[in-house]
């Protein structure tokens, strides 16, 4: 059983069905990049930062 710390609640990619899915496909929708792995996440991020980088 996932441990929930009380401060923050349930970690969130759990859903009641228990995947983030449904949360993937609402970001999507609405024009968000949602990472499928660890490394495209990251990989996301650090584009996400060098654009912010080239704009300061």
């Amino acid at each position: 059983m996932d441990r929930v710390n009380p401060a923050t609640g349930p970690p969130a990619t759990r859903t009641p069905a228990g995947t983030a899915a449904p949360k993937h496909e609402a970001l999507e929708a609405v024009g968000v990049k949602v990472g499928k792995t660890p490394t495209e996440t990251a990989d996301l991020m650090r584009a996400i930062l060098a654009v912010d980088e080239l704009a300061v």
